[in-house]
């Protein structure tokens, strides 16, 4: 009986680590196919200033990802621009910035998301809020409860918070 027991209360967090592990490894396989230029496709194109502080560059953000963070958003609520850079830390992680829009909302509002897929136009990828904002009016993993375990205090949060208010 208590073997059961500690199996069923480790078993749902278990399984969640498996899948998001699962979805990392695919998206870090599909990251890694194809020629070193097309690689270099993927990552969003610089611009021409950095961010004050780090030298990160500030990167435009496609449509379609900006589309595709939308899709994860809550009802009512849209993104009127976005800025981005790529994570200091982590190389396959880019910061997205996206200016909420919606009833009640004021220009300094701002939502944080990371995606493992830069600029790409695949639909492959993984997106997750960072940040109070993201988690409040999207449905994106948090990622503080994921085993990504990105938090609004990540080197690059800021500078793409930056990027997108000047």
């Amino acid at each position: 009986m208590m073997r059961s027991t500690v199996y069923s209360e480790y078993r749902q967090p278990m399984l969640r680590w498996i899948a998001i592990t699962a979805i990392v490894l695919v998206s870090v396989a599909g990251c890694s196919r194809g020629s070193a230029e097309s690689r270099d496709d993927a990552q969003p194109p610089a611009a021409e200033e950095p961010v004050p502080g780090l030298g990160l560059e500030c990167l435009p953000v496609a449509d379609s990802l900006v589309s595709r963070i939308t899709d994860g958003l809550i009802e009512g609520v849209t993104i009127s621009s976005a800025g981005a850079v790529r994570s200091p830390e982590r190389s396959e992680v880019w910061f997205v910035a996206a200016q909420l829009a919606g009833e009640g909302f004021e220009q300094s509002d701002v939502a944080v998301f990371a995606t493992s897929r830069g600029n790409d136009d695949s639909q492959e990828g993984v997106i997750i809020g960072v940040g109070g904002f993201a988690a409040e009016f999207s449905n994106w993993p948090k990622g503080d409860e994921t085993s990504f375990a990105l938090s609004i205090t990540e080197e690059g949060v800021d500078e793409a918070i930056s990027c997108l208010l000047g």
